[in-house]
């Protein structure tokens, strides 16, 4: 019985390895599109960036 519970946490867990990479993948892809797009922004809308990446490596300081 034991082994079973065991086995189930295990795929449990990389389930959500699995999703935690695929989501670290997002965000560096993010990361890059919206460094690319920066130059190309007014003074508001580059603080609006500012703040949207400082969120993006909080989440990514949480994954970790």
């Amino acid at each position: 019985m034991y082994s079973h519970e065991l086995f189930t946490h295990k795929s449990r867990i990389q389930e959500q390895e699995q999703i935690i990479i695929s989501l670290r993948r997002d965000l560096a892809g993010m990361t890059a599109r919206l460094s690319d797009v920066q130059g190309e922004l007014s003074e508001k809308q580059k603080r609006a960036l500012e703040k949207s990446e400082f969120t993006i490596r909080d989440q990514t300081k949480e994954l970790n």
